[in-house]
């Protein structure tokens, strides 16, 4: 089991990052696995080998700033809060359209208008 430092809790769903920046997810999908399979009570790997510095989880969504300083969020997006100019369900990790801007501690300094 992976060693987490960082920890958020959604309504339906928990994100968590390792030491390394990896992005882990359990509980109702989707869970940026890249999957749509039942819910999980285990820890499952964000896919895109993306690392993150920060992740945080939302009602049915996630959303985390990558060491690249890029804004990226995966699940349900009924109401366009993925950020990515669509209202489709991700079941991976898409780009914030316009990015955003952080410090080195991942917490948002800034995003742009979408």
């Amino acid at each position: 089991m992976p060693a987490f430092i960082q920890v958020s809790a959604g309504a339906y769903h928990t994100c968590a990052r390792t030491v390394d920046g990896r992005a882990y997810c359990w509980g109702e999908p989707p869970l940026g696995d890249g999957t749509s399979s039942s819910s999980t009570p285990i820890p499952t790997e964000v896919t895109g080998g993306l690392r993150f510095l920060s992740v945080n989880s939302g009602t049915d969504f996630s959303c985390g700033i990558t060491t690249d300083q890029l804004a990226y969020c995966w699940g349900t997006n009924y109401a366009g809060q993925l950020g990515d100019g669509t209202r489709v369900t991700r079941l991976a990790p898409v780009p914030v359209a316009g990015g955003a801007s952080s410090d080195r501690s991942g917490r948002v300094m800034s995003t742009p208008a979408v």
